[in-house]
């Protein structure tokens, strides 16, 4: 047969879940194993100093021992006035399998919810979806169960972050006619479930050469009832390029004080991304990001 083809296995026949609780694990001599903790802190804990030992066991014989201090502080975290958010690229296979659908990292309804639960309890309060809206077979019904699952698990569609698509760079009368057409089926849709704005995302990453291609397009985006979301580069300021039309500037690295200013001014919002690229275990250097 042909050498990369795709087999998908359903749910049923290939659970693949996270288990409750610990379970143990076989590290090879010689070798290390990292392993992030998770530590919650309930609404109602006591401010002070908290104190703990994680255990190490084999064959229930400790091998050692990892001290644990935490130190809850007095000032309850109001709700974030930015956006949390990030490059989430799952979404909901239409067979309920994994790797199904058009997207290689499609998931299952048991790991889209869980994945969602996650980025909510770690403060990813509007992780976008990523479907491929730009396509004339869009798949109503897998958009639909996306709005309501997150609807259901307290994440709001009041404004939402589409992708997985992106609104290219056509420039002929009838591309750009079924453009439109594709954003007002997503917002037809999205207004069922109380979507206020929806943003559709440019090319990735563009120059002010590409950039300033798609003005039509995004015109076009404007004129059906959506907004535009793109990422562009750090340094290269394309405000006199697309502000006009360029409702979120994504902005990869560290955004320079004096490019936010126009944008600012103008009531458009800035995103930063990349800044660092990964995770690092410093949540202040994100905060103040």
């Amino acid at each position: 047969g042909t050498p990369n083809r795709q087999v998908l296995l359903p749910n049923s026949k290939f659970p693949v879940q996270d288990s409750k609780e610990l379970q143990p694990v076989n590290i090879p001599a010689g070798t290390n194993q990292q392993f992030w903790i998770t530590l919650k802190v309930p609404d109602d804990a006591v401010p002070g100093n908290y104190s703990g030992t994680i255990t190490l066991k084999c064959e229930n014989q400790e091998i050692g021992s990892v001290p644990v201090a935490v130190n809850v502080l007095p000032i309850p975290l109001l709700n974030p006035y930015y956006t949390s958010s990030i490059y989430y690229k799952g979404e909901l296979g239409g067979s309920g399998s994994i790797g199904a659908g058009d997207y290689a990292s499609s998931k299952n309804e048991t790991q889209f919810r869980a994945e969602m639960i996650n980025l909510k309890n770690h403060g990813v309060d509007n992780p976008p979806i990523h479907i491929w809206w730009d396509r004339k077979e869009l798949d109503s019904s897998i958009l639909r169960k996306t709005l309501e699952i997150r609807k259901e698990l307290g994440l709001s569609n009041r404004e939402l972050f589409v992708w997985g698509g992106m609104t290219g760079a056509p420039q002929t009368p009838e591309a750009i006619e079924t453009l439109q057409q594709q954003v007002r089926r997503v917002l037809d849709i999205t207004k069922e479930f109380g979507a206020e704005k929806v943003y559709f995302y440019g090319i990735d990453e563009a120059g002010k050469t590409v950039l300033q291609k798609e003005r039509k397009a995004w015109q076009a985006v404007h004129d059906a009832g959506g907004l535009v979301y793109a990422s562009t580069y750090s340094g290269e300021n394309c405000f006199d390029t697309v502000g006009d039309l360029l409702d979120v500037n994504v902005v990869n690295g560290s955004p320079e004080k004096i490019s936010a200013v126009p944008w600012h001014k103008s009531g458009k919002k800035l995103f930063n991304y990349g800044n660092p690229q990964c995770g690092v275990e410093k949540p202040l250097t994100y905060r103040r990001n």
